[in-house]
């Protein structure tokens, strides 16, 4: 299991995307504006999307030079790029 080195910044990134959330299904229970809803879906995936780009940068960061120094370039590299994928 990586250790993940901005695991402060992700957990406060994830919080804050849970309030939206939550602000979100207030929105949609008391019939807000549909445009304003969709904004805050964008607002929503654009801020899930930066979780995700921070974990692949800690990935980098961590096992891809983990590989490195032991030599386990491409199963690190596969991995990495499957994770990429799903991310997609």
């Amino acid at each position: 299991m990586p250790v993940h080195q901005r695991r402060k910044e992700i957990i406060n990134r994830l919080s804050r995307i849970e309030g939206h959330t939550r602000a979100l299904k207030t929105m949609v229970v008391e019939g807000e504006n549909t445009t304003d809803i969709l904004t805050q879906i964008s607002a929503i995936r654009s801020a899930l999307s930066r979780v995700g780009r921070i974990l692949i940068q800690d990935d980098l960061d961590a096992c891809i030079i983990e590989a490195a120094r032991t030599g386990k370039i491409p199963e690190a590299m596969q991995q990495l790029l499957t994770a990429i994928e799903r991310f997609r």
